[in-house]
């Protein structure tokens, strides 16, 4: 539980960071408080903190504040191998946390001759950094590559999303609406940037993974398995915000009139 107030401490930092590289410094006040009070991140930081999701959400903030720290210095071979071990990391927390990983590959390889190294950089230092894990696993249950609920635990062709993203029993929309805010903005923000495309994708890409399995994840508050998503859903959020502040009337110096 110490170390969960160590890593969500480190979270909220990550992802400020995160914000104003993608939505400049003008980012309205107290997003970063939404998206910690507002979604199951809050639950798993104060209330159960010996659970895996808060250092999920630390692994998931950190790989993507590596790639826009590679997308904004350089694809060099030290910010390349962070973006990997990175990547290992978040999986360590939780496996489905790996499909973060795979926009910021793609990207790696659109940068020119040297792209294809770097992916092979990033992706051979993330599987050095999964290696605990398969080795546990190949311990355990024989295999280096596993789900260890069992073979049928996933039903990969009926997945429940309607429930995992509407129902009063745990859906995240229903439980925290002020996600319904974070979908918009990251749709309206991820026509002009890849990396916010990309994370609204990945928030996709998550929720159907975690419908396949007890979509409403067991004794849980609100859809506990998305709290890896706390980056995606600040920046959802501050780009929402944002936008309603476009469309509202103003004064000749700027200002919101009074009332």
């Amino acid at each position: 539980a110490m170390g969960t107030v160590f890593y969500g401490i480190a979270t909220l930092l990550l992802i400020r960071g995160i914000l104003i590289r993608l939505l400049g410094t003008a980012i309205p006040r107290g997003v970063l408080w939404m998206a910690v009070l507002g979604t199951p991140f809050f639950f798993y930081f104060f209330v159960q903190g010996v659970m895996s999701h808060v250092p999920s959400a630390f692994g998931v903030s950190l790989l993507l504040w590596a790639w826009l720290n590679a997308r904004e210095v350089g694809w060099d071979l030290k910010r390349t191998a962070i973006l990997g071990l990175a990547g290992g990391l978040a999986a360590l927390c939780r496996w489905q946390d790996i499909l973060f990983l795979a926009f910021p590959l793609v990207d790696a390889l659109l940068q020119g001759r040297r792209g294809i190294g770097r992916a092979a950089l990033a992706g051979g230092l993330a599987a050095v950094a999964f290696a605990p894990q398969a080795v546990m696993w190949k311990t355990i249950y024989g295999s280096w590559l596993t789900i260890p609920q069992g073979p049928g635990a996933l039903d990969w062709l009926h997945p429940s999303t309607l429930d995992l993203l509407f129902s009063p029993f745990h859906g995240i929309l229903w439980w925290t609406p002020i996600i319904f805010l974070a979908v918009p903005g990251l749709i309206l923000a991820g026509r002009r940037n890849f990396v916010i495309a990309s994370m609204g994708i990945e928030f996709l890409l998550q929720v159907y993974v975690d419908s396949t399995h007890h979509w409403w994840g067991g004794l849980a508050f609100g859809a506990r398995r998305l709290t890896d998503c706390a980056p995606v859903f600040a920046v959802g959020i501050a780009a929402g915000l944002m936008a309603l502040r476009k469309g509202r009337p103003r004064t000749a110096d700027g200002r919101p009139p009074m009332g």
